[in-house]
């Protein structure tokens, strides 16, 4: 006997009437003698029809049937409750999804109990993290975490009735997926590659593909180097609680290459991680037996971390040391760019081991900044680097203001060094050092609104040591001052047109008092660093610290400039400068005029700048124009500089400096970028840079960058990749890279990614010149199962 209690549930209030429905006959049924914990069903369900049969005592519904309980949704054409039983009857095809919809149960027919976390689903498939699925003839849930399969098939890969044989699946008797511990154990599994098996194990467990951290074993790496012979490796990964992790790669080479003859290579690499609260912490190393070398063991060791502490202090460091000069480029560790999980670069450079330590805090009262950078060269001890491969700069600076007392107050402390730590034979030899002790005053007085004065005073101690030179002395002092005021009375006139005028006319002072140091003229000098930059303390000449103007000077200048500025930004001016030598010791040094013009425009899609200027006997001694100019796909920008010899105005040298920078999007698929830059007189200064990128968004992409370097007609990087898109899946890509006169990397791979597989097939030809090894020719395979270990949750692909 059936009696209907609702009929095409559509709306909420019928569903809210419907559940007190449900609500009334569960209380009935209890009040007839069963045991009072029985469940009733679940209070949350969406049907078409429910119907009760008081005899049988069931519900049945049908239609479009989702149940929703504690987290789990249950969706069916028909569901039956038997209160009698407390048990959950499902006519499929069913679909169970769990609370945070990581897994996903399918069958044709299931029997489990009134809270959906036990029973039995036949002809069942499961979908884990819509990446990994298992299909079973039978299905069991015990205790809302374990699913127990029997005659199980998994794999990530596509399965469709015209696509049967996956490109790879497990096979087992029985399977369980433990959803808590995020485990799937198999029993008597087979690894099938194109529906062949190709390996056997009596027990597997695999993490499922919710877990992006677990201990085991990686996907394995194989090689084949000409000098090396063929390698083979297996990473082991382990964490060690839940902030740090480490990974083992044992490899062996077991047929020895060009230089390695029949000998056995013995390799063991390692990378430890560490997250703290504050920052983090990455090491990667390894350690070989060969007979490549005298020495039985060669090691390497990286280690990079960042922390930001809590008080305030910020700390970066890297730190590479390698146990021989050719160890790395031999086995060639760091072909590819690294990143650290803190998304830190591991900056390696082929010639050299980079060793920085950068450690500071700046509060609204204080600078602390500790920076040291290093390096240690693996090229021949003969070789002459650029710069030093020690430098120090650290610095202390306490910013006061005191009540009642005018201005501003500086003190800073510093201590810079340049170290050169060579070969016996290498030309540089000479070390330097220094300690600074500086205190400035500065303060700015408004007296109206119109009258400004700017004043300044600074007084510098200095300990100069200057080591291994035969011509200056080991240690020198020096103290030096400066003093400076400039009075200036700003008008400003506004038209009626939008039109401005501006005239400032202004008297300045200036005394400076050099200290007695002979430096020796080396590049990158520590003594050009000046934390406070006083070349723009006074009169147009040149007042500063440097080596190229030891001499005393009080002088004082009058300056008139003068600016008018159209609506539209255009503007044009000018300004004349006498300046009036008081004292000074340098004969060289004599009073005179400057004159200066100025036009341009600011602003919009076209700015553009022109300053010239003048001796006192009109001739145009230095030039300066900027420009750039904005097109709908293009932008063009440039700059030159030219300066006369002019002791006059502080110019000892010559100066003839132009670049010009281009970027353009040139069709939808091609985007360039260049940038010029020429230097008359400063080597190392003129090079052309630039990109040129294509992508057609369907199968085709390349690029084409470069550095040259025109002084010495040598590419200091170069860098072309071409790729293409194949109509199987896969892409093939072909690399020329060349960094200085280091390396020349010549690559061809291939790539295909799916949802089930990975795979990468690479070679290489790698020429380092810097170990003085002959070229390597190295093939490399990477071969990745979808679903273990990447974790990327990706969709899994349906049939059409």
């Amino acid at each position: 006997m059936f009696y209907q209690l609702s009929k095409k549930l559509r709306d909420s209030v019928t569903l809210f009437g419907l559940g007190l429905a449900v609500f009334g006959s569960a209380s009935y049924v209890v009040a007839q003698g069963l045991e009072p914990d029985n469940p009733a069903l679940p209070s949350t369900m969406i049907a078409d029809d429910l119907y009760f049969d008081q005899e049988q005592q069931f519900y049945h519904a049908t239609g479009n049937v989702q149940i929703f309980i504690e987290g789990l949704e249950l969706r069916a054409p028909s569901v039956a409750y038997d209160v009698l039983s407390n048990r959950v009857i499902v006519d499929g095809p069913l679909v169970l999804i769990d609370e945070a919809g990581q897994q996903t149960l399918y069958g044709d027919f299931a029997d489990m109990s009134s809270d959906l976390r036990d029973g039995v689903i036949t002809s069942a498939r499961q979908l884990i993290d819509q990446n990994m699925q298992i299909a079973s003839d039978q299905l069991v849930r015990r205790d809302g975490r374990y699913t127990e399969l029997e005659y199980v098939r998994a794999s990530a890969c596509e399965v469709c009735a015209e696509n049967a044989i996956p490109l790879w699946e497990l096979r087992a008797r029985r399977a369980v997926h433990d959803q808590e511990a995020r485990t799937v154990t198999y029993h008597n599994a087979q690894l099938r590659i194109a529906g062949y098996q190709v390996l056997y194990s009596p027990w597997l467990r695999t993490p499922d593909p919710t877990v992006q951290r677990a201990n085991g074993f990686l996907a394995p790496i194989y090689s084949i180097n000409s000098r090396l012979g063929t390698h083979v490796g297996l990473p082991y990964f382990r964490m060690l609680g839940d902030s740090a992790d480490i990974t083992v790669t044992p490899m062996v080479t077991v047929d020895g290459g060009r230089d390695a003859g029949n000998y056995l290579l013995r390799t063991l690499r390692g990378r430890y991680r560490q997250a703290f609260s504050d920052g983090y912490i990455e090491m990667h190393g390894a350690l070989s037996q060969d007979d490549l070398t005298r020495d039985d063991l060669r090691a390497l060791l990286f280690s990079n971390g960042r922390f930001e502490l809590d008080n305030g202090f910020n700390l970066l460091f890297q730190s590479q040391s390698s146990s021989d000069r050719a160890y790395i480029g031999t086995y060639d560790f760091f072909a590819d760019h690294i990143t650290t999980f803190g998304n830190d670069d591991v900056v390696f450079n082929e010639d050299r081991l980079n060793n920085f330590l950068r450690f500071s805090r700046r509060d609204s009262d204080e600078l602390i900044a500790f920076d040291y950078t290093g390096f240690s060269a693996l090229r021949d001890p003969n070789y002459t680097y650029d710069g030093p491969n020690r430098v120090l700069n650290s610095q202390w600076t306490l910013f006061e203001n005191f009540d009642g007392v005018p201005g501003n107050f500086t003190l800073n402390f510093g201590a810079q060094a340049n170290y050169n730590e060579f070969g016996p034979t290498n030309s540089r030899q000479r070390d330097i050092n220094r300690l600074t002790a500086n205190l400035r005053w500065n303060d700015t007085w408004q007296a109206g609104e119109v009258l400004r004065i700017d004043s300044d005073a600074s007084i510098f101690l200095d300990e100069y040591g200057i080591h291994d030179d035969a011509t200056n002395p080991d240690g020198q002092s020096s103290s030096s001052g400066v003093v400076s005021t400039r009075l200036s009375w700003p008008f400003r006139f506004d038209t009626e047109g939008g039109s401005t005028h501006s005239i400032t006319p202004s008297v300045g002072f200036v005394s400076f008092s050099a200290g007695d140091v002979t430096m020796p003229s080396v590049d990158g000098s520590i003594d050009d660093i000046d934390p406070f930059n006083y070349s723009s303390l006074g009169r147009f000449r040149r007042v500063n610290r440097s080596q190229s103007a030891q001499h005393d000077v009080t002088a004082s200048d009058i300056d008139l400039t003068y600016r008018f500025e159209t609506a539209s930004r255009y503007y044009i001016g000018g300004s004349a400068e006498r300046d009036f030598i008081l004292s000074t010791d340098n004969s060289a040094l004599t009073e005179g005029e400057l004159y200066a013009t100025r036009f341009g425009k600011n602003g919009g899609d076209f700015q553009f700048s022109v300053i010239s200027q003048f001796n006192p006997e009109f001739d145009r001694i230095s030039d300066r124009v900027t420009a750039s100019r904005n097109f709908d796909f293009l932008t063009l920008t440039g700059n030159y500089h030219r300066v006369d010899s002019d002791e006059a105005i502080g110019s000892p040298d010559e100066v003839r400096r132009w670049g010009l920078g281009l970027t353009a999007e040139i069709t939808p698929q091609i985007d360039a970028s260049l940038g010029l830059t020429s230097d008359r007189y400063e080597n190392e200064r003129s090079y052309t840079e630039g990109v040129i990128r294509f992508d057609n968004d369907i199968d085709w992409n390349s690029s084409l960058s470069w550095v040259y370097d025109r002084d010495s007609n040598t590419y200091d990087d170069l860098r072309f990749v071409i790729g293409h898109s194949l109509d199987w899946g896969g892409n093939i890509s072909a690399l020329y890279a060349r960094e200085d006169d280091t390396v020349r990397r010549y690559g061809l791979s291939l790539n295909y990614e799916n949802e089930c597989v990975l795979m990468r097939a690479q070679i290489t030809r790698v020429d380092n010149r810097v170990t003085n090894l002959d070229p390597i020719t190295e093939f490399s395979l990477n071969f990745e199962l979808g679903a273990f270990g990447r974790g990327n949750g990706s969709q899994i692909q349906r049939c059409n």
